[in-house]
């Protein structure tokens, strides 16, 4: 009896110690990982006015996490893919979507050296239909883009 007692005692202790376990790895996905949340605000959701604490690991950009620390968002997008993440973020507004899921494009890094990202962000707007801010995730694809650039310079198939 005292033994089954104990061992039902370890079991819950496991279960609780696995649940905390999971618990923490979940939240380090977006703390310390490789998902940076970020928010902006503005005309046409130009002004980036948040970007998560793990930017700087992930991304190798400084994060925002006071309004004096904001700046435009266009900025930090490669020169070559201003145009193309404009055009589709123009298009989203105008026909009043409320998700973009961006094709993968550029950004510079704090260093000068260039990051490539997978986009995706939600467009709240309040009850007149008014944009009041864009929030998303940035998750770094580099490593992923070198390997089909060095596909596709074999011509192998991806």
């Amino acid at each position: 009896m005292v033994y089954e007692e104990l061992l039902t005692a370890l079991q819950k202790e496991m279960i609780v110690a696995l649940y905390r376990s999971q618990v923490e790895q979940e939240r380090n996905f977006f703390i310390k990982g490789p998902v940076v949340l970020y928010r902006r605000e503005g005309v046409e959701c130009r002004q980036l006015t948040y970007l998560s604490a793990n930017s700087r690991e992930a991304l190798g950009i400084s994060p925002i996490e006071s309004p004096e620390e904001s700046r435009p968002y266009q900025l930090l997008i490669h020169e070559k893919d201003r145009e193309q993440v404009k055009a589709v973020m123009d298009k989203a507004l105008a026909k009043g979507e409320g998700h973009i899921s961006h094709a993968p494009y550029r950004l510079i890094r704090d260093d000068g050296r260039v990051v490539w990202v997978d986009d995706h962000l939600v467009i709240t707007r309040n009850n007149s239909g008014n944009l009041i801010r864009c929030e998303g995730y940035l998750y770094n694809i580099t490593d992923r883009m070198t390997i089909e650039q060095e596909l596709a310079q074999l011509n192998l198939p991806i």
